[in-house]
């Protein structure tokens, strides 16, 4: 995998299952941190059919961390948003990325605090994949 390469991303649930995979485009490898972006108007797939992409999207994905970082920008290249996403570390294959996501994130726009976000997914994920207490 280098810089210009095409790269499947695909999120995983604790049970294995993929909810969600879409193209983008290797940016950059640095040291255990893959940069991906893909622009808007690309198709993001999910198991509903799934949507558009509105915004170009560059993505942070370490291979150390459970955690990924996504820059969300409009048209005019402006940051609209971070996201923080709590995943387990990246695992990547040939021309494909790969996480576990475990339905927790952080979202910070521009000018306003962060706030946590899909809560509900989280408390609904602690009982359906039995994440302990201390998790």
């Amino acid at each position: 995998m280098k810089a210009g390469d095409k790269i499947i991303l695909r999120a995983y649930k604790s049970d294995g299952t993929c909810y969600r995979w879409h193209d983008s485009y290797v940016e950059k490898i640095q040291e255990n941190c893959v940069i991906i972006v893909g622009g808007p108007g690309r198709r993001i797939h999910q198991p509903d059919g799934g949507f558009v992409a509105e915004y170009t999207i560059r993505s942070y994905l370490w291979l150390d961390k459970p955690i990924s970082l996504l820059e969300l920008f409009d048209e005019a290249g402006e940051l609209l948003e971070l996201y923080a996403n709590i995943n387990s570390p990246v695992v990547v294959a040939e021309n494909e990325v790969s996480y576990t996501d475990y339905e927790l994130d952080v979202v910070l726009k521009p000018g306003h605090s962060a706030v946590i976000v899909d809560e509900d997914e989280f408390d609904d994920a602690i009982v359906k994949f039995g994440y302990s207490k201390a998790f």
